[in-house]
């Protein structure tokens, strides 16, 4: 018997010609996680995206408070003004410039009498004389009556009312003169 065995065990031992490869075996289970492997360097930078679109303007902000100063002084005095020339003044002497008379205008058709006008003395259109009215009373019926004189000289302003033209009569107006000249 231990020869039977010995001579098996050298016969198993002897090889033999390669047998058939036998069916794949299952997967083994997944192994373990690995350990996290160090961080890389930093990339270079990208280039500059496009500008992007401008912003609406914001609305007015509101109205600041009003300031609280004060009024400024006031300025000083102007300079008085030249002395203006002396104009004429009123006379109490007869007939002198500035002096005033009553009288008498004779101022025909389509002629017209103006209040600030100056005019001459004299007794044609136009012209002045001084005068006086009175009333007759002797003969009972007072009846006006006119009194006229060449004791004027120059030139007079009539004092009196602008008085328009008349087509078919003539006129002696009686007012207040100022002699100008």
């Amino acid at each position: 018997m231990a020869t039977t065995k010995l001579s098996t065990t050298i016969a198993g031992i002897v090889a033999g010609a390669t047998g058939a490869t036998g069916p794949t075996g299952p997967t083994g289970a997944t192994g373990p996680t690995g350990a996290t492997g160090v961080t890389g360097s930093t990339g270079p930078t990208g280039s500059t995206g496009p500008t992007g679109a401008t912003g609406v303007t914001g609305s007015t902000g509101p109205t600041g408070p009003t300031g609280a100063g004060t009024t400024g002084a006031t300025g000083p005095t102007g300079p008085t003004g030249p002395t203006g020339p002396t104009g004429p003044s009123a006379s109490t002497t007869f007939n002198s410039i500035g002096s005033y008379a009553f009288v008498r205008i004779y101022v025909p058709r389509s002629n017209n009498l103006s209040g600030g006008t100056n005019y001459n003395v004299g007794t044609g259109t136009l012209q002045m004389q001084s005068a006086f009215l009175s009333y007759n009373r002797s003969s009972g019926c007072p009846t006006p009556s006119q009194v006229v004189t060449n004791n004027l000289s120059g030139s007079w302003k009539w004092m009196g009312a602008t008085a328009p033209f008349s087509t078919c009569n003539d006129f002696d107006n009686y007012g207040i003169a100022v002699r100008v000249a």
